[in-house]
């Protein structure tokens, strides 16, 4: 059962939502965020609140959200939260979609220099890995199309 099942309420998601961007508490540098431009922040919200009840949309909500993290719109600059999206990005997305190698490259980039993590080559390999498999995809199906559309100008098949 996911929280998409639990039937929410806006009022009961947008407390979750404050509590998870800790709306109206001192952070770590010492100012009280509260949200400056409110379209930003019904717009981080309403991403949210997509994530939270399922609607993926093959990552792109994820994506949205992540960017909206890494420039502080609408929410908190939070470079962990960002990577959290990136990371949701991995488990959705097709491999063929660029969000996927863009968040691939986000997480590669973030594990190997420590920005908003610890250093962790481990994660730097497992990422790279699964970087090779989406390109590999991505060659596979273009191959495939090239094949396909040349084949058919003389009228053979093409059988993998």
């Amino acid at each position: 059962m996911g929280l998409g099942d639990l039937n929410l309420s806006d009022a009961a998601l947008l407390e979750m939502f404050n509590t998870y961007n800790g709306c109206g508490k001192r952070h770590a540098k010492g100012h009280v965020f509260s949200p400056h431009n409110v379209q930003d922040y019904l717009k981080a919200f309403s991403l949210y609140k997509q994530i939270i009840l399922g609607d993926w949309r093959n990552g792109q909500v994820f994506y949205r959200l992540a960017q909206m993290y890494e420039r502080g719109q609408g929410v908190a600059q939070d470079e962990q939260k960002a990577l959290s999206c990136y990371e949701g990005i991995i488990q959705v997305a097709f491999k063929t979609q660029w969000i996927y190698i863009h968040a691939l490259n986000k997480l590669i980039g973030a594990y190997e220099m420590g920005n908003g993590v610890a250093k962790d080559m481990q994660k730097v390999l497992h990422y790279q890995n699964k970087l090779k498999e989406a390109k590999l995809e991505i060659t596979k199906a273009y191959l495939h199309l090239y094949l396909k559309k040349t084949l058919s100008k003389t009228g053979r098949r093409l059988s993998l």
